[in-house]
């Protein structure tokens, strides 16, 4: 019986594994497919000493071509680097995968509040009169929307102060206190 029951078992987790394997292999690219080494990167928003929750930080490379792919190479076009702090202000950057860190490289970083919104079209911070023109980002008036006049320069790329530069080895970890 135990080995009739043994048997059953390595002839499904056979025919699992010879399942799964070519699509993992195919999910992870080729040889040919460029993905920037990522390193990971994390730290902390404060505000006045208390933690900001909820805040979505982004790091905007100072040089495009930390984020971009290398000419005549194939592979997986990133964003900026990205995240959201959690309830102790908190957070880890992604690129990849969660939490898996940026490449490495200077960054200016923006820190956008639970109240800031942004136009989906353009990114850019919006007032509330410019998102009831526009309450669906319209091509026409995503052009006129304008920077939220209540917004801290930590917000806008032009006025931020914030920086950051990840680093391939050593501790990528970073303190951003906003006024």
């Amino acid at each position: 019986m135990k080995q009739h029951f043994a048997k059953a078992l390595t002839q499904s987790l056979t025919i699992l594994i010879s399942a799964i394997l070519p699509v993992l292999v195919a999910g992870c690219g080729g040889p040919d497919e460029f993905r920037h080494l990522v390193y990971p990167s994390g730290g902390v928003v404060t505000k006045a000493g208390t933690p900001v929750a909820n805040a979505t930080v982004i790091f905007h490379p100072v040089d495009p071509k930390t984020i971009q792919l290398p000419v005549g190479k194939k592979g997986i076009e990133i964003a900026k680097p990205t995240t959201t702090t959690d309830k102790d202000g908190k957070f880890d950057l992604s690129t990849y995968l969660a939490k898996d860190g940026a490449p490495a490289g200077e960054y200016k970083v923006i820190v956008l509040l639970s109240t800031d919104k942004i136009s989906q079209k353009t990114g850019e911070l919006v007032t509330v009169d410019d998102e009831e023109k526009a309450p669906h980002s319209s091509v026409q008036a995503t052009s006129a929307l304008t920077k939220s006049k209540s917004a801290n320069k930590f917000s806008v790329l032009e006025t931020t102060t914030l920086q950051a530069t990840i680093k391939p080895t050593g501790e990528n970890s970073f303190a951003f206190t906003i006024d």
